[in-house]
């Protein structure tokens, strides 16, 4: 091969092999894809130095906080709310327990007012088969059937000296022409005098089991 030839041959390679390497595809995407690294990488880079998408997905998760304040305030607002009302409601409760207490205080005490006087009467009537007799003695002794409330009075505060109380007597006295008004009962004479007048008939055993039976 002379040098002419082989310089011919050597510009033609020289001057061919930019043509294969344009031509060739592989070529083509091997060069694409090693240019296209480095910017892949670079969009890597840049995404972790930013923030993601998620963190701007955590923004309403901020507002949801913000939103919760009034919530909390509301319910702090319904608290005080049903305390104003519970505190409302003491007054009432209180003066209901206040108004039942003095009830049951006055019920108390009536029946202590009512048990005194039922064992007051049950001591009157112990006493009045003896003032039985004693009347009846009187009555004996003026032979008559009638005699005034005062004159009475004083036989008996006279005969009895154990008892000096005139309201006593005068007590003993109701009861008596309560339980026997068939034995001695009063009237009310022309003149304004009170009278006893008692029925001489009468049984006194009959009148004493009646008395005592009474207790």
């Amino acid at each position: 091969m002379t040098r002419s030839t082989k310089s011919s041959k050597e510009i033609l390679q020289s001057d061919g092999t930019p043509a294969k390497l344009i031509s060739t595809p592989a070529r083509l995407m091997t060069i694409t894809h090693a240019l296209q690294t480095p910017k892949r990488c670079h969009i890597v880079q840049y995404d972790a130095s930013t923030p993601t998408p998620n963190k701007f997905l955590r923004r309403p998760t901020n507002r949801q906080l913000v939103f919760e304040t009034p919530v909390k305030n509301r319910n702090s607002e319904d608290d005080i709310i049903e305390t104003q009302s519970s505190s409302s409601n003491t007054y009432p409760i209180n003066s209901l327990r206040h108004s039942i207490m003095e009830k049951e205080n006055k019920a108390n005490k009536e029946q202590e007012i009512a048990i005194s006087q039922a064992k007051l009467r049950r001591q009157m009537i112990a006493c009045l088969p003896k003032l039985f007799n004693t009347i009846r003695l009187m009555f004996q002794s003026v032979n008559d059937c009638v005699i005034t409330k005062e004159e009475l009075m004083h036989k008996i505060i006279t005969s009895h000296l154990d008892i000096t109380n005139r309201a006593e007597h005068e007590e003993q006295l109701k009861f008596l022409t309560e339980l026997i008004p068939d034995w001695i009962r009063e009237i009310v004479a022309s003149s304004g005098d009170v009278l006893l007048r008692i029925n001489k008939g009468s049984s006194p055993d009959l009148i004493r089991r009646r008395l005592t039976e009474a207790l």
